[in-house]
């Protein structure tokens, strides 16, 4: 449990809390809300003690405080009688707004803030702003919004890849629009469309995030994601998957189901089982698998028509290269060595642009020969029969 903001200002309370916390928690807030020991101590009480209110909303109590001239960022705390004190904010909390959606009804809501100025100095305490959420008001059954559930799956993000420590996390979790957020892209913090953190020290297991099922692209390479990919089938809008140069693990999701999907890199993970069938990606330009651990023989491709770009390098393949591979009129860039593949490498693959064929060790196919035209022997001129 974490400690209870106010607790250091309050030295002549030390002895009682341990029981008032226990025992007396409704009268120990009403204490600390009329105490001075809510003002600041020392000399530092260079800002405001911000003016905080709690309301009610739709499955959440909505915070609110009047911006306070000089401070630089807020520290907000709550305590229910459910979980005691703990601190909402993750230490970048601007705004002048806050959204508390993990309530439950019937239960006891206090609320306290305070400013903190460029320089570390902190006003006093607000005067605690308190609400019972209704037990009338429904927990589980009321439709959140599109742009709360987004929050919630982007929260959930930022907190499965230690949110805290990546290089950069600009307005992440405040009350900003999202499309101020660090690595967005969203059309009137409605919809997000596009989420590119790549490179940014995103550390842990990739969160459920069908919710973002306006999502167009996702890019999330060269950070330290592991684990399995997520189901990602909500994702229908999805035209560019970027997850390369990661610690993944498991099977490739399966990509037929993005009929929409141009890009997809998954390299330099470690995938493993089959690769997918390919037959629904029918807008397909690139796609990456290189240098994982995926076995079995290469699917049939036939489809793929607008497919220009293919690396399936250094895993473990087997079989011989599919036919269909030299039928993609689009395909000017193949890579495929480094998996021990067997049989020859037919003659239409010779006229891709760019290929690494000749890595494989593989004999050319042979040119079938072709078949002599019979020679039509004559038949005999008939002989007139004398007469």
């Amino acid at each position: 449990m974490k400690q209870d903001p106010t607790r250091s200002a309050i030295a002549p309370l030390n002895s009682p809390f341990l029981l008032l916390d226990i025992l007396a928690a409704p009268i120990l807030l009403s204490l600390l809300a009329n105490s001075a020991s809510f003002a600041q101590t020392g000399s530092a009480a260079a800002i405001d003690a911000p003016a905080l209110t709690a309301e009610a909303g739709e499955n959440a109590i909505e915070l609110s405080r009047a911006a306070v001239s000089g401070a630089a960022r807020y520290e907000l705390w709550a305590w229910s009688t459910v979980g005691g004190w703990h601190r909402l904010d993750e230490g970048n909390l601007t705004g002048t707004s806050f959204r508390h959606g993990e309530v439950t009804a019937g239960t006891e809501n206090h609320y306290a803030i305070r400013a903190t100025a460029p320089d570390g100095a902190a006003s006093a305490w607000s005067a605690l702003a308190s609400l019972t959420w209704g037990a009338d008001r429904p927990t589980s059954t009321a439709t959140p919004s599109v742009a709360s559930a987004e929050r919630r799956a982007l929260a959930a993000l930022y907190k499965a890849t230690d949110g805290a420590n990546w290089t950069r996390n600009d307005n992440w979790l405040s009350d900003q629009p999202i499309s101020t957020w660090y690595g967005f892209t969203a059309s009137d913090d409605k919809e997000v469309t596009e989420l590119r953190l790549s490179t940014n020290k995103l550390r842990g297991s990739i969160p459920d995030l069908s919710t973002l099922a306006d999502l167009v692209s996702l890019d999330l390479g060269e950070n330290s994601l592991s684990g399995p990919v997520p189901d990602l089938s909500a994702l229908t809008r999805l035209k560019e998957l970027g997850l390369y140069d990661n610690e993944l693990s498991g099977s490739v999701p399966s990509l037929g189901r993005f009929g929409n999907v141009k890009q997809a890199n998954l390299s330099s993970n470690r995938l493993s089982g089959s690769i997918p069938a390919l037959g629904g990606l029918t807008s397909l330009t690139f796609l990456s698998l290189s240098d994982n651990r995926l076995t079995g023989s290469i699917p049939d491709v036939s489809g793929l028509s607008k497919l220009t770009n293919l690396n399936l390098r250094n895993n473990r393949l087997t079989g011989e290269l599919p036919v269909s591979l030299g039928t993609l009129p689009r395909l000017y860039i193949l890579h495929v060595g480094g998996n021990p593949l067997g049989g020859c490498v037919p003659g239409s693959l010779r006229n891709v642009r760019t290929h690494d064929l000749d890595d494989l060790g593989l004999p050319d196919c042979a040119t079938p020969a072709p078949t002599a035209t019979p020679t039509v022997t004559p038949a005999p001129t008939p002989t007139a029969t004398p007469g």
